[in-house]
C-alpha cells in the first residue's frame, strides 16, 4: 500500500516497549471522535528505522511486510490497521526514538528526550480535534508483545 503524511495530518511516533516485571498487555482505548489512526505494525512486528524518518519527511512510502530475520517480503502489498472513532486501540507503551531526526517536522507526536515512556492512548490526547473534521494520525512503533518473538518488519519496498 502507498501512503504519505500530508499537511494537517499527525505521526506518533516512538520504540514500542514493556518495563521490566509489567504485565505485557496495557489494554486497550476508544479511538476518539474525530481521529482516524493507522497503526503501521501488526501485532509483533516492527517498523524499520527508515520507513518512521520517511514518515517524518513526509514522503511516499510504498510499504511491505518483511521476514525480520531474511528480510524476504511475506506481503508485497501491505495495508496497515485502521481505527477509526468508537473502535479499541491496542493501548501500546512507547519511548522515545533518537535514531529518527524530527528537526523541523510538523505533526510529530513522540514521548520526551530522556524522558518517562508514555501510553499511546496519551499520546493521541495531544491531537487537536477538529469540529465536523476527521484528523488522520499515523502511529508507527513496534507492536511486540513482551516474550514474543518479532516475527515480521513493516518496510519500505
Amino acid at each position: 500500500m502507498r501512503i504519505q503524511r500530508t499537511n494537517g495530518e499527525y505521526l506518533i511516533l516512538g520504540h514500542g516497549s514493556y518495563p521490566e516485571g509489567e504485565a505485557e498487555w496495557f489494554g486497550e482505548f476508544t479511538a476518539p471522535e474525530g481521529i482516524e489512526l493507522i497503526l503501521l505494525a501488526v501485532p509483533n512486528a516492527a517498523v524499520k528505522i527508515r520507513l518512521g524518518q520517511a514518515m517524518v519527511n513526509n514522503e511516499i512510502c510504498d510499504l511491505c511486510l518483511r521476514e525480520r530475520t531474511t528480510s524476504e517480503i511475506k506481503d508485497a502489498n501491505y495495508t496497515p490497521r485502521t481505527y477509526r472513532a468508537d473502535e479499541q486501540v491496542p493501548s501500546y507503551r512507547l519511548q522515545h526514538a533518537p535514531e529518527i531526526r524530527v528537526d523541523g517536522a510538523t505533526g510529530i507526536i513522540s514521548p520526551s528526550i530522556g524522558g518517562n515512556a508514555a501510553y499511546l492512548a496519551d499520546l493521541v490526547r495531544q491531537i487537536p480535534v477538529r469540529q465536523g473534521k476527521t484528523t488522520r494520525c499515523y502511529v508507527a512503533c513496534c507492536a511486540g508483545l513482551q516474550g514474543a518473538t518479532i516475527r515480521y518488519s513493516v518496510d519500505l519496498k
